[in-house]
């Protein structure tokens, strides 16, 4: 199935006028997931690297819940998507592949309704979407 796709590290106010819709989607997918986590990693804990630089910068660093972070607590951050991509983009404009159909169908064997949540642009929304610190994912 491939890596999860790494959300750009552009905020939705900060992309050029020639940005794509897809490249604004995702850069709203990925504010709206830092805040819907915390700027923390889901299994970590880990605070958002680049969210703690920023924040020094502003007014100390705290994190969304007003508590102080620490260096320690600090890792670079990247949001992914949990179903990827690569399961529902047909290669060429053909019909999915034996191989991704057959992962549509081992999802919807854990959620019958999964199918019709990763069509399109659906793929982009929150709920398909989560915060993971780098370093174990570059294995």
């Amino acid at each position: 199935m491939g890596r999860p796709k790494v959300m750009s590290w552009e905020s939705p106010g900060q992309l050029s006028s020639s940005a794509t819709p897809e490249t604004r989607r995702e850069a709203q997918l990925r504010k709206d997931c830092l805040s819907h986590d915390h700027h923390r990693c889901v299994v970590s804990r880990k605070f958002g690297l680049l969210t703690a630089m920023k924040r020094l910068r502003e007014s100390g660093v705290k994190d969304d819940d007003g508590k102080r972070v620490f260096s320690n607590d600090c890792m670079e951050v990247d949001v992914v998507h949990i179903i990827p991509l690569s399961v529902i983009e047909a290669k060429d404009n053909k019909e999915l592949g034996q191989s991704q159909r057959l992962a549509i169908l081992i999802f919807d064997m854990f959620d019958p309704k999964i199918s019709l949540t990763i069509r399109g642009s659906d793929i982009d929304k929150p709920r398909n979407a989560m915060c993971l610190m780098c370093a174990p994912r570059m294995v």
